[in-house]
Protein backbone atom coordinates (compact mmCIF):
# COMPACT_ATOMS: atom_id res chain seq x y z
CA UNK A 1 0.00 0.00 0.00
CA UNK A 2 1.17 3.62 -0.75
CA UNK A 3 1.74 6.24 1.92
CA UNK A 4 0.64 5.43 5.22
CA UNK A 5 2.78 4.52 8.29
CA UNK A 6 4.74 1.68 8.18
CA UNK A 7 3.70 -1.11 9.69
CA UNK A 8 5.44 -1.79 13.34
CA UNK A 9 6.72 -5.47 13.55
CA UNK A 10 5.10 -8.31 11.59
CA UNK A 11 1.41 -8.58 10.89
CA UNK A 12 -1.04 -10.66 13.47
CA UNK A 13 -1.53 -14.19 12.18
CA UNK A 14 -5.27 -13.69 11.15
CA UNK A 15 -3.93 -10.36 9.74
CA UNK A 16 -0.90 -12.02 7.83
CA UNK A 17 -3.72 -14.62 6.37
CA UNK A 18 -5.87 -11.92 5.22
CA UNK A 19 -3.76 -10.07 3.16
CA UNK A 20 -2.52 -12.93 1.64
CA UNK A 21 -5.82 -14.14 0.51
CA UNK A 22 -6.96 -10.96 -0.26
CA UNK A 23 -3.40 -10.52 -2.81
CA UNK A 24 -3.97 -14.12 -4.09
CA UNK A 25 -7.60 -13.05 -5.57
CA UNK A 26 -6.09 -9.95 -6.75
CA UNK A 27 -8.05 -7.75 -4.41
CA UNK A 28 -7.09 -4.23 -3.85
CA UNK A 29 -7.47 -3.25 0.11
CA UNK A 30 -10.39 -0.75 -1.46
CA UNK A 31 -11.90 -3.50 -3.32
CA UNK A 32 -11.88 -6.09 -0.47
CA UNK A 33 -13.75 -3.17 1.50
CA UNK A 34 -16.03 -2.70 -1.14
CA UNK A 35 -16.91 -6.75 -0.82
CA UNK A 36 -17.61 -5.93 2.96
CA UNK A 37 -19.25 -2.71 3.00
CA UNK A 38 -16.58 -1.40 4.90
CA UNK A 39 -13.52 0.96 4.32
CA UNK A 40 -10.27 0.74 3.23
CA UNK A 41 -8.51 1.85 6.50
CA UNK A 42 -10.34 -1.06 7.93
CA UNK A 43 -9.23 -3.60 5.89
CA UNK A 44 -5.67 -2.16 6.20
CA UNK A 45 -6.56 -2.06 10.37
CA UNK A 46 -7.28 -6.25 10.16
CA UNK A 47 -4.49 -6.93 8.38
CA UNK A 48 -1.78 -4.82 10.66
CA UNK A 49 -3.17 -4.39 13.81
CA UNK A 50 -5.92 -6.50 14.84
CA UNK A 51 -5.20 -9.65 16.83
CA UNK A 52 -8.48 -10.89 17.53
CA UNK A 53 -11.62 -10.21 14.67
CA UNK A 54 -14.76 -10.47 15.33
CA UNK A 55 -16.60 -13.91 14.73
CA UNK A 56 -19.02 -12.51 12.57
CA UNK A 57 -16.40 -10.49 10.68
CA UNK A 58 -14.38 -13.97 10.49
CA UNK A 59 -17.27 -16.08 9.29
CA UNK A 60 -17.76 -13.28 6.74
CA UNK A 61 -13.96 -13.57 5.87
CA UNK A 62 -13.57 -16.87 5.86
CA UNK A 63 -16.67 -17.37 3.25
CA UNK A 64 -15.35 -14.90 1.12
CA UNK A 65 -12.44 -16.30 0.33
CA UNK A 66 -13.52 -19.52 0.44
CA UNK A 67 -11.40 -20.81 3.48
CA UNK A 68 -12.43 -22.16 6.62
CA UNK A 69 -12.28 -20.13 10.06
CA UNK A 70 -9.78 -22.57 11.48
CA UNK A 71 -7.51 -21.62 8.63
CA UNK A 72 -8.11 -18.02 8.94
CA UNK A 73 -7.09 -17.83 12.43
CA UNK A 74 -3.86 -20.18 11.69
CA UNK A 75 -5.52 -23.30 13.79
CA UNK A 76 -5.50 -25.10 10.54
CA UNK A 77 -3.31 -28.49 10.58
CA UNK A 78 -1.09 -28.74 6.94
CA UNK A 79 -3.26 -30.89 5.51
CA UNK A 80 -6.30 -29.01 5.01
CA UNK A 81 -4.34 -26.22 4.13
CA UNK A 82 -5.59 -25.94 0.51
CA UNK A 83 -9.06 -27.49 1.49
CA UNK A 84 -11.91 -25.54 0.43
CA UNK A 85 -9.69 -22.54 -1.38
CA UNK A 86 -11.46 -21.10 -4.36
CA UNK A 87 -11.19 -20.56 -8.08
CA UNK A 88 -11.03 -17.56 -9.55
CA UNK A 89 -14.22 -18.85 -11.27
CA UNK A 90 -16.00 -19.59 -7.70
CA UNK A 91 -14.60 -16.02 -6.91
CA UNK A 92 -16.84 -14.48 -10.20
CA UNK A 93 -19.62 -16.38 -8.89
CA UNK A 94 -19.80 -14.73 -5.70
CA UNK A 95 -19.32 -11.44 -6.95
CA UNK A 96 -22.11 -11.77 -9.52
CA UNK A 97 -24.54 -13.01 -6.84
CA UNK A 98 -24.11 -10.33 -4.72
CA UNK A 99 -25.35 -8.35 -8.62
CA UNK A 100 -28.73 -6.94 -8.90
CA UNK A 101 -31.14 -9.75 -10.32
CA UNK A 102 -31.15 -8.04 -13.49
CA UNK A 103 -27.29 -7.80 -14.12
CA UNK A 104 -27.26 -11.45 -12.35
CA UNK A 105 -29.87 -12.43 -15.79
CA UNK A 106 -27.24 -10.79 -18.09
CA UNK A 107 -24.64 -12.42 -17.21
CA UNK A 108 -26.29 -15.69 -16.65
CA UNK A 109 -27.45 -15.13 -20.39
CA UNK A 110 -24.04 -14.18 -21.55
CA UNK A 111 -22.81 -17.70 -20.12
CA UNK A 112 -25.60 -19.47 -21.55
CA UNK A 113 -24.49 -18.51 -24.94
CA UNK A 114 -20.42 -19.38 -24.59
CA UNK A 115 -21.52 -22.55 -23.41
CA UNK A 116 -23.99 -23.48 -26.36
CA UNK A 117 -20.97 -22.35 -28.76
CA UNK A 118 -18.82 -25.34 -26.91
CA UNK A 119 -21.40 -27.65 -27.80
Amino acid sequence: MAGGRPARGEAPAFGAKLSELRQSQGLSQAALAKILETTQPMVEYYERRAKNPGIEFAIKIAAIFGVTTDELLGVANSESENVGRKSKLDHYVDQVKRLPEAEQQYVIKFLEQVIERQR
